[in-house]
């Protein structure tokens, strides 16, 4: 490595006198990752509970942290799972979800289950009235199914290099405010909807 290319930082914590600290740290690396990512879901969980907007229904919450090995983080999903009554992971069902990884943010509606006869369970007259007020709304939106989603909207591109940064520089209650305000928006006009849905899914 051409010293023109070392980072500062990089040259700092390798410093004969910092480098055993810095190690240290490592060995809680995973650890620390962890927290900073569930830190994040619970405070837009949180947001999402208190909005002002919140609909009178209980949702059964679940992170999702999908991680590789890539450096990059290229292929890392983090999640964070609504379910509605009365679906279960025994059944399959739909469920809405917020998603993120370096490329997005957004929240679509998805199947409990990988939906490998997703055409076939699209054919079901309740689904094909959610799918109708789906096309309703607009904006960077995924309207053809598939196996894991029913439907998506982007609501950012092109998010983080780096995923624990963005995670933890995300502070603001105001943000996370927003983003409890978009949820709700998108659940309100369709949350009847999914729930009929569910109970014709159920019965299958």
């Amino acid at each position: 490595m051409s010293n023109s290319t070392v980072s500062p930082i990089f040259k700092f914590l390798t410093d004969k006198e910092n480098l055993p600290g810095v190690l240290e740290v490592i060995r809680y690396a995973e650890e620390i990752r962890k927290t900073v990512a569930t830190n994040f879901w619970d405070a837009l969980e949180k947001a999402i509970n208190e909005h002002p907007k919140a609909l009178p229904v209980s949702f059964s919450f679940e992170q999702k942290h999908d991680v590789g090995k890539q450096v990059d983080y290229g292929e890392d999903y983090f999640g964070l799972v609504a379910r509605l009554a009365p679906t279960g992971k025994k059944f399959q069902g739909l469920c809405y979800k917020i998603e993120a990884n370096k490329d997005y943010l957004g929240i679509g509606i998805t199947w409990l289950m990988s939906a490998k006869d997703f055409e076939r369970l699209c054919r079901i007259q309740s689904i094909k009235t959610l799918q109708k007020e789906l096309k309703k709304l607009r904006g960077d939106i995924e309207n053809e199914p598939n196996e894991s989603w029913l439907w998506w909207k982007y609501w950012e591109r092109n998010l983080f290099d780096d995923p624990w940064s963005w995670f933890h520089g995300k502070s603001d209650y105001a943000w996370f405010n927003e983003v409890a305000k978009k949820f709700w928006e998108f659940v309100i006009p369709t949350h009847a909807l999914v729930v009929e849905a569910n109970k014709k899914l159920k019965k299958r």
